[in-house]
């Protein structure tokens, strides 16, 4: 299939038509020079934590296929180790004593039939214990990964727990992170990004990526042109609830690399009955495991956003003046 291939080049699409025109001087914003600067000040303040203690138990699942786990040596001891492994045998004697439950999956559906067969197995955990979902290599996505399970005290029921993809392809743009600081727990970096619940594109900068990857849906799936993709996929998993919420909604998010953070308690969203269905969609196209990625957070049951449209009062109202616009 076309989607099978390096994550590189899912970045590098090629450009369609004649060469298009520059302007001799390159862009320029005073607003966002100074927003900017603005963002620079404030980095120079004290960063305030959240207190360490008491925390509330914490089991990190990993979806391995051949990614080295050295790093899991360094995870805080009072965190439990539960590994899906879809690659070639973990030998080191003390890694496999530090990993608490290891079992061998077959190698298809990415990290989504990972997550999924976690979720159906019986778990007796506490209800408002966490589990971190990760891919086995969650660094590229989240450097401060580590240091974030420290400071759980912090976290959203839903927590995302990674800050973008790869640096090297500018994903989300710089200009992002620089500015988008809002939802960082003291210096460590999370982002959750905003999409179009219609598209699952990202709206706030153009998505590239995901321009080139959602024909791939439509044309697999022969889904009509207007339709909802994230309605269409929730409703293909079963969740018909969700999926109409999805049907109707303006905005949903997401977090990068499906790195998140949900209380136990949310188990029970995502009903076991569908869960057969949803890991045959996470082996059946490559698309999906991506579709799984924008959708997880609402699995969970971040809800979906509905944005109503700005009106303009009629009859005697005046415009604004210039400088209140």
């Amino acid at each position: 299939m076309g989607l099978v291939r390096s994550f590189r080049s899912l970045f590098r699409p090629k450009r369609l038509g004649p060469k298009r025109l520059k302007s001799a001087k390159p862009a320029r914003s005073v607003i966002l020079e100074r927003m900017l600067a603005d963002k620079v000040e404030r980095k120079g303040l004290p960063v305030e934590f959240p207190r360490l203690e008491p925390r509330d138990p914490l089991t990190l699942v990993i979806a391995r296929y051949q990614e080295d786990v050295q790093w899991l040596m360094t995870v805080p001891e009072d965190v439990k180790i539960v590994l899906y492994n879809k690659g070639l045998p973990i030998l080191d004697p003390k890694l496999l004593e530090r990993i608490d439950v290891l079992t061998s999956l077959p190698n298809c559906g990415r990290e989504p039939d990972t997550y999924l067969h976690h979720l159906q197995q019986d778990w007796d955990q506490p209800a408002r214990a966490w589990t971190v979902f990760t891919q086995a290599d969650p660094f590229p996505h989240s450097p401060d990964f580590l240091r974030l399970l420290d400071f759980r005290n912090a976290w959203s029921d839903v927590q995302t727990l990674s800050s973008g993809y790869l640096t090297e392809f500018d994903c989300p743009p710089t200009v992002a992170r620089l500015l988008d600081d809002d939802e960082w727990i003291g210096d460590l970096a999370v982002r959750t990004e905003t999409c179009s619940a219609h598209t699952l594109g990202i709206v706030s900068w153009q998505d590239v990526y995901w321009e080139w990857l959602l024909p791939e849906y439509r044309a697999y799936h022969q889904v009509p042109k207007g339709w909802s993709i994230s309605g269409h996929f929730l409703e293909a998993c079963g969740l018909t609830e969700l999926a109409e919420c999805a049907w109707k909604a303006t905005l949903s998010q997401y977090a990068y690399a499906a790195i998140f953070a949900v209380r136990n308690e949310r188990f029970p969203l995502i009903l076991r009955d569908c869960i057969p269905r949803m890991r045959e969609l996470a082996c059946e196209h490559p698309i999906h495991g991506l579709m799984f990625e924008r959708l997880w957070l609402h699995l969970f049951g971040m809800p979906f956003v509905t944005v109503p449209k700005a009106t303009i009062p009629g009859g005697n109202s005046k415009p604004p003046a210039p400088n209140e616009a």
